[in-house]
C-alpha cells in the first residue's frame, strides 16, 4: 500500500510539473486591441557590435600591472600580464500602438536593438620580459586566452539575448498586446522590462566568463606555464 501511495504521489507531482512547463495559450487581446494584432507576433531582435582586436601595451612593469589588476592577490604570484576591456550596452525598444475609444492605448513591442561596444580593449605585458623569450610567449598566450573569453562571451550574449527577448512573455507583443492608461506609460514600462531581461542575460553570461577566467588563472595553470619555460 505504501509503495502504491508513493507511486501515485510521484505521478501527481510529475503531472503538476508537466503542466507548469506548458506555456499557457495567448489570451484574447484586451478590448480595443484587435487591430494591433496585424503587427509581428514577436519582437524582431537585433544584437549589434563586434569585439575588436586588442591593442598591446608594454609600458608597465609587473608592479604597475599588478596595481591595475582587480584579481585577488595570491602570495608569491607576480602579475606579468593583464587583459582588460570596458563593455558598454545600449538598448532601444520600438513600439506599435493604437488609441482606444476610451482614451487609453494598446501597445506592442515590435523590435529591440541591443548595441554592444568594447572600449579600451588591451593586453598589457610586463615591459621587462624579452619578446624573444619563453616567458613572454607564455604570458602572451595566457592573455590571448582571456581575450578568447571575451569573444566567446560576445557570441553567447548575441545568441542568448536574441532568444530571451524574442520569447519574453512579460513583453507586450503582437501576440500579447497590452492595454495601458497612456502611450508614454506603456512604453516606459515595456522598456523597463526589456532592460531587465538584458541585464539578467548579461549577468548569466558574465558569470560563466568569470568561471572560465578563474580556470585560466588557476594555480595549476600558472604552474604549468612556469614549468614549460624551465624545462
Amino acid at each position: 500500500m505504501l509503495r502504491a501511495l508513493l507511486a501515485a504521489t510521484i505521478l501527481v507531482f510529475g503531472a503538476a510539473a508537466w503542466l507548469r512547463r506548458q506555456e499557457p495559450p495567448a489570451p484574447a487581446p484586451p478590448a480595443g486591441c484587435s487591430a494591433i494584432l496585424s503587427v509581428a507576433q514577436r519582437p524582431v531582435v537585433s544584437v549589434q557590435g563586434e569585439v575588436p582586436l586588442p591593442s598591446q601595451r608594454r609600458d608597465l612593469d609587473a608592479a604597475g600591472i599588478d596595481a591595475l589588476s582587480s584579481a585577488a592577490r595570491i602570495p608569491g604570484r607576480v602579475h606579468r600580464g593583464l587583459t582588460r576591456v570596458n563593455r558598454k550596452v545600449e538598448t532601444s525598444v520600438h513600439f506599435s500602438d493604437i488609441g482606444t475609444p476610451d482614451g487609453r492605448s494598446c501597445i506592442a513591442v515590435t523590435g529591440v536593438i541591443v548595441r554592444l561596444r568594447y572600449e579600451g580593449l588591451e593586453i598589457l605585458i610586463d615591459k621587462d620580459l624579452d619578446e624573444s623569450g619563453c616567458d613572454y610567449r607564455e604570458v602572451q598566450a595566457h592573455e590571448l586566452d582571456h581575450y578568447r573569453t571575451i569573444t566567446l562571451a560576445h557570441e553567447r550574449i548575441k545568441d542568448e539575448l536574441a532568444k530571451a527577448l524574442a520569447a519574453a512573455p512579460e513583453l507586450p507583443s503582437g501576440a500579447r498586446p497590452r492595454l495601458v492608461d497612456t502611450r508614454e506609460l506603456g512604453q516606459e514600462q515595456a522598456k523597463a522590462l526589456a532592460l531587465a531581461r538584458v541585464k539578467a542575460t548579461l549577468a548569466e553570461v558574465d558569470a560563466a566568463s568569470e568561471s572560465r577566467d578563474a580556470q585560466i588563472d588557476s594555480p595549476e595553470n600558472h604552474a604549468q606555464m612556469a614549468s614549460r619555460c624551465r624545462d
